[in-house]
């Protein structure tokens, strides 16, 4: 599930993003209402 931030909320709320992310979320970062970045768990080769 995607859930969509503005840049402004991003840096308000980054610990609960990360917190979301961890959890599985996937969360697009907009600025002036257009998708600018993504953030995803990081997925290593062992």
């Amino acid at each position: 599930m995607q859930i969509i931030v503005s840049l402004t909320q991003a840096k308000m709320h980054f610990y609960e993003l990360i917190e979301k992310v961890l959890k599985g979320k996937e969360i697009i970062i907009t600025k002036w209402g257009k998708p600018v970045a993504k953030l995803e768990a990081y997925i290593s080769n062992p």
